[in-house]
């Protein structure tokens, strides 16, 4: 083998290392960019579960004053007719 094809293959092999390094780039920035919109997901899946928190506990304290409410009037009813 010449000097000429040993750098030929030399060139080649840096040229496919070349081409490895960046499609391995193009999939890391392709992984970092699926992490971002997930870790943006999660914010706003926990943002949403935080505001169904809030609505569910003010329904149950509107529920339990609703409650209270029925209860007293049943009382006075009750206390009313004996």
């Amino acid at each position: 083998m010449s000097i000429d094809d040993g750098f030929k293959k030399l060139l080649a092999g840096v040229r496919m290392a070349d081409d490895g390094r960046d499609e391995i780039m193009r999939g890391l920035e392709e992984a970092w960019s699926a992490r971002k919109d997930l870790d943006e997901q999660l914010t706003d899946l926990r943002d949403s579960v935080r505001q169904l928190q809030g609505l569910v506990l003010a329904q149950s304290d509107a529920l339990r004053a609703q409650g209270h409410q029925l209860r007293a009037l049943y009382d006075r009813l009750e206390g009313g007719g004996a």
